[in-house]
């Protein structure tokens, strides 16, 4: 530092504290912070389209594989095995 100079004094003022304001002033605040948290936002962009039939795969596969490891609850058995028998014609089985 220069003789010359003299040190910078840093003028600090004590921050307002909200129990000091008047109305106006809290009510020109707050409004304020409303407006801010209310305004209109831009939508997020999408990074890139997903390809129909790339979609289409990955579905299948998802079903696929419900299909093949989870096994069906005894409702859904019971319902499946009831309309097979519908489907095939013959209501009774005889031995």
């Amino acid at each position: 530092m220069k003789k010359n100079q003299q040190p910078k004094t840093k003028t600090t003022e004590a921050p307002t504290l909200p129990w000091d304001w008047r109305y106006e002033e809290s009510k020109k605040i707050s409004d304020a912070q409303v407006k801010e948290h209310f305004k209109k936002m831009e939508p997020e962009k999408k990074e890139k389209p997903i390809n129909p039939g790339d979609l289409k795969f990955f579905i299948g596969m998802c079903k696929a594989n419900k299909k093949k490891f989870i096994p069906l609850s005894d409702y859904d058995r019971s319902i499946t095995k009831s309309f097979e028998k519908m489907k095939s014609g013959s209501s009774f089985d005889v031995p």
